[in-house]
């Protein structure tokens, strides 16, 4: 996903730069990659839980039209619906990775601040000492 390479370019751009209007505009570079990655996280949280009703719904339809004991049913409709739950199971690992990852990018957000915070005071220091 390019936004997610733009993302980790801005990143280790940010780590090795020291000035701060510099710093500023990869700080809101990034505010609106995060913007963006929300919109595909959400995407993918959705495609998790129309994923999990379809299975649900599958399971739900075999047991009822089943004419196996309950249990047992149960059971088999676990196996029938197999491969729906393999689709669920990668929606989820793709929208907890996309959820990580925008989680982690604000966390960097954060740290980008301070960083942009400590650099004014001593620039502001420096400026006095002159």
């Amino acid at each position: 996903m390019k936004i997610i390479e733009d993302i980790k370019n801005l990143i280790k751009q940010a780590n090795h730069e020291s000035d701060i209007s510099k710093l500023i505009d990869m700080n809101v570079r990034l505010s609106g990659y995060l913007f963006y990655l929300q919109e595909e996280e959400t995407s993918a949280h959705k495609a998790y839980l129309d994923a999990y009703n379809d299975r649900k719904y599958a399971e739900a339809s075999f047991i009822i039209k089943s004419d196996l004991a309950t249990n047992r049913a149960e059971r088999q409709a676990l196996i029938e619906t197999r491969e729906l739950k393999q689709i669920e199971t990668i929606s989820e690992v793709i929208y907890n990775d996309l959820r990580g990852k925008r989680q982690t990018s604000a966390d960097f957000i954060g740290v980008l601040t301070q960083k942009i915070a400590n650099l004014r005071r001593e620039f502001e220091l420096k400026s006095r000492q002159v």
